[in-house]
């Protein structure tokens, strides 16, 4: 049986200059991630929302709100109130599961990869961030979900695409030498302009 494939589009939300990646439904309030680069220091509950939790990785603020179905947030001397979406849990449940970023790969190379942790690993699903553009990889998809017929036991496979760019953005693609932390000779390269759709991943909140 061929595995059930799915592509979710996540499209941000603003509060203020700040981006929201995603604000996901948790109890009786929301899980809120906030991209990095923005000074949220002056941020705080709105009418009818409460802070139950507040945390940080990699730069990137995570609220855990409580008190309304629509958590509201101050900020820039307005008031924004945010659409929750709801957690898909059910989709990996029970399922060996790997997680993955696809930066550029081909369809082959996923499935490659795919074929390779069902045969050695005992893989069952798989989450796939893809970090192309929306609309860039459409032949990407197609491709990903005809191959999947050639691969017995995978069970589920979800491609997530987020609407804006997850990368560093004083980098150029992750791929260039430059990106590489401790690569020789940075000096005396020719570098590309940055490109926050193809640099290393800069917003690990998510």
């Amino acid at each position: 049986m061929q595995a059930a494939f799915h592509h979710i589009p996540i499209a941000h939300q603003r509060v203020g200059s700040a981006i929201v990646l995603d604000a996901i439904a948790s109890g009786q309030g929301g899980r809120v991630f906030f991209a990095a680069g923005h000074d949220l220091r002056s941020l705080a509950p709105g009418v009818g929302t409460g802070f139950k939790g507040l945390k940080s990785i990699g730069e990137a603020l995570i609220v855990e709100a409580k008190g309304t179905l629509a958590p509201r947030f101050s900020f820039d001397d307005q008031e924004f109130e945010l659409d929750l979406s709801q957690p898909e849990l059910h989709l990996f449940e029970g399922l060996n599961t790997a997680l993955a970023f696809r930066n550029g790969q081909s369809a082959d190379i996923t499935l490659d990869w795919l074929r390779w942790h069902v045969d050695t690993q005992d893989l069952q699903a798989a989450l796939i961030v893809d970090r192309a553009k929306f609309g860039d990889n459409q032949d990407y998809l197609s491709q990903l979900q005809a191959g999947l017929s050639d691969i017995q036991g995978l069970k589920q496979l979800v491609v997530v695409q987020f609407d804006t760019p997850l990368g560093n953005p004083d980098l150029p693609h992750e791929h260039h030498p430059y990106s590489a932390p401790d690569a020789p000779g940075k000096d005396r390269m020719d570098v590309p302009a940055p490109d926050a759709w193809t640099s290393p991943l800069g917003q690990l909140g998510i």
